[in-house]
């Protein structure tokens, strides 16, 4: 008796399940754009690695074994942060003009093709450091970094709708929906989006150590 009250007081919705992850991927399609761009360069990484394996991964290890022995806590957080605040730079300006969205994905297109040729030089030395290096520190970094970056991107190619519509003829403009935000908003996120960063470099350097501590 109390469950046919609770079914008639809660009816079951049939497919609500699939619908919420048609509604969830509707919403964030451009999230899902930006990443799909960060594989693709992880992807072609690996591709490049591959190829010319002899160059690219000798020049990787004596950029390592010069920096990577001597780099401690702090000059690991300040590099960490240093390469984001470029790249969040370039996708702050990136969303002040009209015809520069091609840099955002580049952005991202260059991130993931970092990582890719990282993971194709530590599975290669054949070293299980090198590997757990690797899958214990260098890969959440880029987790972090990039969902930190597809923030950022897609921050930005909303602000350059606004400049990009004035190219437009205006009875194409009219039918078009104002632009939401004001310019302050717009380097707030970004505000926040540096501290993130910073954040995220603070992690980095203590995964780093710790690491260091535990292999040695």
């Amino acid at each position: 008796m109390v469950k046919a009250m609770d079914k008639m007081r809660y009816p079951r919705k049939k497919g609500y399940a699939g619908r919420y992850v048609r509604h969830e991927l509707g919403k964030n399609k451009l999230n899902l754009l930006l990443g799909c761009v960060f594989l693709l360069g992880a992807l072609v990484g690996c591709q490049l690695a591959g190829q010319d394996p002899e160059t690219i991964l000798s020049q990787l290890g004596s950029l390592f074994s010069a920096t990577g022995q001597s780099a401690g806590f702090l000059d690991t957080v300040v590099a960490s942060f240093a390469a984001n605040a470029a790249l969040l730079l370039i996708l702050c300006l990136c969303g002040l003009g009209a015809v520069f969205q091609p840099l955002a994905l580049g952005v991202l297109f260059w991130r993931g093709l970092g990582l890719g040729v990282l993971g194709v030089y530590s599975y290669s030395t054949g070293e299980r450091a090198a590997v757990l290096y690797y899958l214990l520190v260098l890969l959440p970094q880029a987790l972090l970094e990039v969902l930190l970056l597809v923030s950022a991107a897609g921050e930005s190619l909303h602000f350059s709708v606004r400049f990009f519509t004035q190219l437009l003829p205006e009875r194409v403009t009219e039918t078009l929906p104002a632009p939401h935000g004001s310019l302050g908003g717009y380097l707030a996120k970004f505000l926040i989006f540096y501290l993130l960063s910073g954040t995220a470099a603070l992690l980095t350097g203590v995964l780093r150590l710790v690491f260091c501590s535990l292999a040695g």
